[in-house]
This record gives C-alpha cells, sequence and structure tokens, in this order.
C-alpha cells in the first residue's frame, strides 16, 4: 500500500479538476464511497447492528451502533465502548463508509462501537462537526445503562476522523464536568490545519470548503495540535504511515504529548501511505496497523 492516499481516494475529483471542472462535495462522497466498495472486503458478522438518531436542534444525528455476540450480563456490563468518529477529508465519509472497521473493532475488541454520522461541510461549516461530535459523546454518558455500564470509553477517528476525536477529548476536558475517557485512538490524523501546514497543503480545497473564515483555523478545536492544553488529554495512542502525506501531524503530536506528561503511543506502519479506504474497509493492508491499535485497546483498564 504505497500509492498516495489523494490517488486512491479521489481520483474522480482530481479527474474533475483535469478537465477544468471544481468537484462538487456530492462528487468527493461518492468518490470515497466507490473506493471503499471496490476493495470488496468482506464485512464481520457481529452480535447486532442498531441504526438510531440522537436529539439535536432541528436536526437528529444518525449514530450506528454495533454489539459483539452476547455474553452474560456482568461481563457486558464491562465491555469497553468505542466512540468512532470517521474519516473522509473532512466533506466525505459516512456510517457505511466504515462499516466494516466498525464491525471489525466491534468484534476483534468484543467492545459496544457507537458510529456517529455528523454533519459535513461545507452545507454545515465548522464548527458543525465538532458540535454533533460533542453532542454523541454526551449521549453515550447519558445512554451508559444500555451501552456499557462500567466499560472503559475509547474515542477512535482516522483522518478527519482523528481531529474530530483530538477536538472532542480537548472540548470535553475544559467543559465544567467533563466525561472520563479513557483513551483515544488517532489513526493517520490531521491534527493542524492552518494555512502553510502540511495537512493544509494537502487537503486545501476541502478545507477551505469546511472554513469559510480560516482565521478559525488557528483555534484548538480546528487545529488539535496548537492546542496549549494538551496534558488535559487522556492516554493516547497514534498510528501513522510511514509515507503519509500528513505524517508529521501525528508525530509532533505525540511529541507534544509526551512533553506535557501524557502518556502517547506511537506506531508507524513501514511502507505505508494514508490508509484511507484500506481503513475504512478493514482490508488486510492496514492489518499490521489494526493488530497494534487492537492491542491498545485491550489493554486500557
Amino acid at each position: 500500500m504505497k500509492q498516495s492516499s489523494l490517488f486512491l481516494t479521489l481520483c474522480l475529483v482530481f479527474g474533475s479538476l483535469a478537465w477544468g471542472q471544481a468537484p462538487t462535495p456530492e462528487q468527493v462522497r461518492q468518490s470515497v464511497a466507490q473506493s471503499v466498495i471496490e476493495l470488496k472486503a468482506q464485512p464481520m458478522a457481529v452480535g447486532g447492528v442498531e441504526n438510531r438518531f440522537v436529539p439535536s436542534g432541528s436536526e437528529p444525528i444518525a449514530i450506528r451502533i454495533y454489539r459483539p455476540a452476547a455474553s452474560s450480563s456482568a461481563k457486558s456490563a464491562a465491555l469497553p465502548i468505542i466512540y468512532h468518529i470517521h474519516g473522509g477529508a473532512w466533506v466525505a465519509g459516512d456510517l457505511d463508509t466504515h462499516d466494516n472497521i466498525c464491525r471489525r473493532l466491534c468484534h476483534d475488541a468484543n467492545a459496544v462501537v457507537v458510529a456517529v454520522n455528523y454533519r459535513r461541510p461545507p452545507e454545515h461549516p465548522y464548527p458543525a462537526s465538532t458540535d454533533d461530535a460533542m453532542t454523541v459523546l454526551s449521549w453515550i454518558q447519558a445512554n451508559r445503562a444500555t451501552l456499557s455500564q462500567s466499560g472503559p470509553l475509547i474515542l477512535l477517528g482516522d483522518s478527519a476522523g482523528g481531529n474530530f476525536v483530538a477536538s472532542t477529548c480537548l472540548r470535553n476536558a475544559e467543559s465544567a464536568k467533563p466525561i472520563p475517557i479513557a483513551a483515544q485512538v488517532l489513526v493517520n490524523p490531521a491534527l493542524d490545519i492552518r494555512p502553510g501546514s502540511v495537512t493544509f497543503k494537502t487537503y486545501a480545497m476541502f478545507i477551505n470548503w469546511g472554513m469559510p473564515d480560516m482565521t478559525k483555523a488557528n483555534e484548538p478545536y480546528a487545529s488539535p495540535l496548537v492546542s496549549t492544553q494538551l496534558n488535559k488529554m487522556p492516554p493516547t495512542t497514534i498510528v501513522v504511515g510511514e509515507i503519509d502525506e500528513i505524517r508529521e501531524d501525528g508525530v509532533a503530536m505525540h511529541q507534544k504529548l509526551q512533553a506535557a506528561g501524557v502518556k502517547s503511543t506511537l506506531f508507524e506502519q513501514k511502507g505505508a501511505g494514508h490508509f484511507g479506504p484500506y481503513w475504512c474497509a478493514d482490508h488486510s493492508s492496514v492489518k499490521p496497523a489494526l493488530t497494534f491499535v487492537l492491542g491498545q485497546i485491550a489493554a486500557v483498564k
């Protein structure tokens, strides 16, 4: 898996650009979704899948709950909860594109997985996505009795989803009554979207869609890497690809967290670029990274 993530996941988009046309958000979404489908990865069976909506003003937030195979009541009450926030260049990705990886996490980690379908730009610019992520975090805490009463809560996201996970952990830590978060897992995270950053240079078109006012890119909830409150973060696992365009975001966050006294573990998959659709589809090419992530989740108490 050495190809560029942009070539693999957004070929349709850049095909449009080659013809002198700017892509539409729907073209981007279709391109990302199609790249996952074309991998033809088989979904893992789990105990149950439930689609629900979380109330949120005038527009409820769609979520999907994955439950592992039935176990005793005592064991079910202590299952880990993985709150999954998908990636997709901020504007793409949804519950279906990341269905396979959520099933894998549910099955192999023996965890309840709650996946969120947050609002996306450009229809809903910043901070709509992060607001939705926070709303569902609060819903998870309020519904512990029906999910897992005492199991550890772990937040996990890939690419832009890693940005949202880090932002959510920061917002939660700075709230009046923080929700206990046992760990966060950031996979190929995009953590600095300020103009001039490597992530901005790689994904400028999509970041601009979500940030009509680019001065807000300097806010820590938009670019978590610039936060001065990283000491408040939970224990963290960061996964990067050796030749990923935005690798340095994950490495820099790992170094900053360690300097702030936060336990942080960095895993680099050799020869890998941005995982993109391979991660979403639970493709065999990301097995080294996924195996490491599952081991880290199993160690969370």
